[in-house]
């Protein structure tokens, strides 16, 4: 009965635009079927990796796949990972693609639900036009995370799952969705700051007893010895797959690039520091659950920005465009919609196949992705400044 009632929450516009995207996600599933390139090499690394483990075989300093096919995620993952080792690796492709797809769906239509509710608009409003528009806006990422098979749509979902359960004051499911995100993928420690600025010190507790959990775990399985010898191989996989990796988009690029300085974390650190500056001038008078909404999604945002990492995560920009369309939407200075379109047309048109390879080329040399991010989060910032004297106060 509880699983039934909390299906009749679900709005109509909600249930189409899921099935929009399940029909999105099958239909470029079965291109890829039907032209034998459902390769998903990541997907590939844990799985091969996953099986390596527990047949007694390091998982780490192995290529699996592609020459950059390194197993970089934590020990306790492969705990997390080890279903696959139930399926043949089409099936499991297949199931993982469909779950995929599952955080896909049910992610969009979430992050809208909570926008509403923490600016107090009633639900029954449709904007549905702003599921679609944040699809849109994320659909040339989105082809190549099926196409690769990563798991960074799980990481949003985990994401949003934790800003509803922290809205419906929830802590103890945030900290876990929130621990479960960070195992994964460590590079989202930057949805910390947000949780250090409002004092949510219960919260980063917990998250850190999780850590402890993770970090231990492997003992059951590996011995005392064995876990620290995982460790101490994940930190060496890790530290080979930063040197290797470069991005066109991430801050120390478009700093050396543009402005001629060093390759360095001088820049990365300096506008991440503006940002908790900004932060901190907002909330310093008094606090709301739009604040730790609109900041959270920013911190998010700003993490491909920060860390040299694939376009891919790029998608963590979702929860970001779905406060940012919902504000302009409610803004009465229309000229901040020129910053979105701006970010639109740097953010989400970067393919070969709309653009022809010499353009594409020219986006991608120059950062024009990551640029175009770091105007959306700069828009974030106006439409926040224009709003946030017009919406009611929330307690955090």
């Amino acid at each position: 009965m509880r699983q039934l009632q909390f299906l009749k929450t679900v709005s109509r516009p909600a249930w189409i635009f899921m099935a929009f995207a399940a029909c999105f996600c099958a239909l470029f599933i079965f291109v890829e079927l039907n032209n034998g390139r459902l390769w998903t090499n990541d997907y590939l690394v844990y799985y091969e990796a996953t099986r390596h483990y527990f047949a007694g075989k390091s998982p780490y300093g192995v290529v699996f796949g592609l020459d950059t096919g390194l197993f970089k995620y934590t020990p306790f993952t492969l705990f997390l990972f080890y279903p696959v080792v139930w399926f043949s690796y089409g099936a499991g492709q297949l199931v993982h693609l469909g779950m995929l797809s599952v955080c896909l769906m049910v992610s969009i239509p979430l992050i809208k639900k909570l926008v509403q509710q923490a600016f107090g608009t009633e639900v029954s409003k449709k904007q549905s036009w702003i599921l679609y528009v944040s699809f849109l806006a994320v659909a040339i990422h989105l082809v190549r995370e099926l196409h690769m098979g990563n798991i960074n749509l799980l990481l949003l979902l985990f994401l949003v799952l934790g800003m509803r359960f922290l809205h419906a004051e929830k802590p103890g499911w945030t900290s876990l969705c929130w621990s479960l995100m960070l195992i994964f993928k460590p590079i989202m420690i930057l949805i910390v700051i947000p949780l250090l600025l409002l004092k949510k010190w219960r919260l980063v507790f917990s998250m850190g007893v999780f850590g402890v959990f993770f970090f231990l775990f492997p003992i059951v399985y590996a011995g005392w010895k064995g876990n620290l010898v995982l460790w101490s191989e994940w930190l060496e996989s890790l530290s080979r797959h930063m040197q290797d990796l470069g991005s066109y988009n991430a801050l120390n690029y478009l700093f050396s690039h543009y402005f001629h300085l060093p390759v360095s974390w001088f820049g990365p650190l300096l506008v991440l520091g503006l940002l908790t500056l900004l932060m901190w001038f907002d909330i310093r008078r008094k606090q709301s659950a739009q604040q730790m909404l609109v900041w959270t999604v920013i911190f998010i945002a700003f993490i491909p920005n920060f860390f040299q990492t694939d376009t891919e995560h790029f998608l963590l920009t979702i929860p970001l465009l779905v406060v940012l369309l919902y504000l302009l939407s409610e803004t009465t200075q229309k000229w901040l919609w020129g910053g979105f379109i701006l970010g639109f047309s740097l953010f989400s048109l970067h393919s070969t196949d709309l653009l022809g390879s010499e353009l594409s080329e020219f986006f991608a040399v120059n950062g024009l992705l990551g640029i175009g991010n770091l105007v959306f989060i700069a828009t974030l910032l106006l439409v926040w400044k224009s709003k946030r004297r017009e919406v009611p106060a929330q307690t955090a």
